[in-house]
């Protein structure tokens, strides 16, 4: 099966300097989410047909020769933009009479799934059709071509809205704009060829084919979407906010008859990838984005963003700031903590209030409970981390950064800065307001690095 992806147009109704299919789609963009729904169907190649910001959207391709692209310079319509795919390379060395095998779509359906699409394919083939087109049911149908049938419902065309008439516009089945070719190569050319642009767009609309096939007795079915939300396209900012509405709201769904909770899912923002143990509880605010997976009898939030990251079971999230970290089981964070990118909490670890921490290990039953900075660093077990102490890891004259490494059971006092590099012991005691610059070999220390304290009685007056 060989696959065309029509993304050449400038979607001048979203409103953006960049292509639409680039924008963020719950961790990933638009046109991620559609090309691997569409690896998955394992095709021979995947062509994109391409125009605006072409050297953008051609940079996210392989070249292992199975994604590549062509250029539409002029965007005259879907059945142009098929044209000009069918005149790469690839399709040109195609067998006249052979069947061409091909699926038609467009690149902003991100809802779309790869079962959908299979089902399209296997209903085509068992009805020995054609051409296969996917449909949906829709209570509003405005802005979407509509599916015209006979009374026998056979379909007779695709309307688009533009050139319907009143009755025709109150039709609730609507073109999805994926379409399934199970015919000859050279039966396809002619059918195109055929095509007119005598519309009020003066485009040439691959929906017209339709009416091309049945006058000549091929034959041309419907396969009706189960959930009509999958095929919702993205037009526009509105269309994407319900887009992600709609994804997160049925991931939500699926979670909570896994046996998870949410005190107020309406509040909540989740994506596909999102995985969550049974009698987790999720309260109100929160925000799983990329791939995300949280163990069971875990409390998240509220007011909690993660994102691409793994938490462990029986942890405890509370507003707070999460991305691409790695925690274990029974661990605390927050409440506003920000722990950033390769930040790995071993088991039992409690990060508290107003902490950052970022490519940093902190061992087993260790606490940085508040007001600190752990960068570039590595916590052994036990270790206590007191308030409004960091490691100073960047030399902002070189531009290095370099490790604090703290033995296991060390007990850190307030207000202490460790720079970098540097290595404490294990079982050391660092004194409050402490400012340590050089290594300690011997474990039990006591590290004393400050200016002895001066008092000038009567200096105030």
């Amino acid at each position: 099966m060989k696959i065309v992806v029509l993304a050449a147009g400038k979607s001048t109704r979203f409103k953006s300097a960049k292509h639409k299919a680039l924008h963020d789609f719950l961790g990933q963009s638009i046109f991620a989410r559609v090309k691997q729904a569409l690896i998955n169907l394992k095709p021979d190649f995947i062509q994109f047909v391409l125009g605006h910001q072409l050297p953008v959207l051609s940079a996210l391709l392989k070249s292992d020769q199975q994604e590549f692209f062509i250029e539409q310079k002029q965007q005259l319509g879907t059945a142009h933009a098929l044209k000009t795919a069918l005149s790469a390379e690839r399709f040109i060395n195609l067998p006249e009479n052979e069947n061409i095998n091909l699926l038609i779509t467009c690149i902003d359906t991100p809802l779309l799934t790869t079962e959908t699409l299979q089902n399209l394919i296997h209903s085509t083939k068992l009805e020995k059709a054609e051409i296969g087109i996917l449909t949906a049911e829709l209570d509003n149908p405005t802005g979407y071509g509509r599916i015209i049938k006979s009374k026998n419902d056979l379909i007779q065309a695709i309307r688009e809205e533009k050139d319907c008439t009143e009755n025709e516009r109150k039709i609730s089945e609507i073109n999805a704009g994926v379409y399934y070719f199970n015919l000859s190569f050279s039966k396809l050319k002619e059918g195109l060829d055929s095509i007119q642009n005598t519309n009020s767009q003066q485009e040439y609309y691959l929906t017209d084919l339709i009416e091309w096939a049945i006058t000549n007795n091929l034959k041309v079915i419907s396969s009706i979407c189960k959930d009509s939300s999958e095929v919702l396209g993205i037009n526009s900012r509105a269309d994407l906010e319900k887009a992600i509405q709609t994804a997160s709201r049925k991931q939500v769904q699926k979670l909570m008859a896994q046996g998870i909770t949410f005190l107020d899912s309406t509040t909540v923002l989740i994506s596909p990838e999102t995985e969550i143990g049974a009698d987790s509880v999720i309260l109100p605010n929160c925000q799983f984005i990329g791939k995300v997976k949280i163990g069971s009898e875990s409390n998240i939030g509220p007011n909690t963003f993660i994102q691409n990251s793994e938490i462990g079971h029986n942890c405890s999230i509370r507003q707070s700031n999460l991305v691409e970290v790695n925690i274990a089981d029974q661990c605390s964070v927050g409440p506003f903590a920000n722990l950033r990118p390769q930040t790995i909490l071993d088991t039992g670890v409690l990060i508290g209030d107003f902490v950052e921490v970022k490519n940093s290990f902190i061992g087993k039953n260790s606490k940085v409970s508040h007001l600190s900075y752990m960068g570039d660093c590595t916590l052994g077990e036990e270790v206590n981390i007191g308030a409004g102490t960091i490691t100073a890891n960047y030399n902002a004259l070189s531009g290095n950064k370099s490790k604090t490494i703290i033995g296991d059971k060390v007990k850190v006092g307030s207000n202490c800065v460790f720079v970098a590099p540097v290595q404490i012991a294990d079982s050391c005691f660092v004194a409050a307001g402490s400012t340590v610059t050089q290594d300690v070999e011997h474990s039990n220390s006591l590290i004393i690095a400050r200016s002895k304290q001066i008092i000038k009685e009567n200096w105030v007056k």
